[in-house]
């Protein structure tokens, strides 16, 4: 996450939860309590991307501050088994279920299936990284064409080729460092 902050020079900051979607604020380099303005973006990768919507959900239902966008990198959007929407040759999504929820009712809770949510109108736009052999990518599809049925744009930019979090090896592979580019132009039109 600190290299996509540092390609738009946005201040990063992650929440004290572990594996939680890091926040991203636009904060002047001079400014001394970049906390308290308004949050600009949510990005995250995996669950992180599930957190990053989650928040989104939860800031407009409880009407706090509007994120400009959304970015997610193969987000688990459902972890209620069976995941209809996920590759069944791998079993990440109960692997994902078992390491991030104590108790298994918990997975048809909407903040930790997001794509089970009722409403899905109001959000901010939301962008998806998903690579072609990602075990996740028929879940980012079908969530898009969910937000776009609630009347939110939805964009999805599939790496061929990658697997799960593939923009996480940026030293190692081309269409890394080219989802991270993505992401940065994306945040930089969003944001300004």
């Amino acid at each position: 996450m600190r290299i996509r902050a540092a390609s738009f020079r946005l201040l990063l900051l992650i929440a004290g939860l572990g594996l939680a979607a890091p926040t991203l604020l636009a904060a002047q380099d001079d400014d001394p309590h970049p906390r308290a303005r308004h949050p600009r973006g949510h990005c995250g990768d995996s669950c992180g991307g599930t957190l990053a919507t989650v928040i989104a959900q939860l800031s407009r239902d409880r009407g706090g501050p509007r994120a400009l966008q959304i970015v997610m990198q193969g987000p688990l959007l459902e972890f209620a088994p069976p995941a209809p929407a996920c590759d069944s040759r791998i079993p990440l999504t109960s692997f994902m279920r078992n390491a991030y929820l104590r108790d298994p009712d918990a997975a048809r809770d909407p903040r930790a299936s997001p794509q089970l949510a009722a409403d899905l109108s109001r959000l901010p736009p939301h962008f998806i990284v998903i690579g072609e052999f990602d075990a996740l990518k028929p879940q980012s599809e079908a969530y898009a064409e969910k937000l776009r049925a609630a009347g939110v744009a939805a964009a999805i930019r599939e790496f061929p080729g990658m697997i799960h979090n593939f923009t996480c090896m940026p030293g190692a592979l081309d269409a890394a460092r080219d989802g991270l580019e993505a992401i940065a132009d994306c945040l930089r039109q969003a944001i300004g």
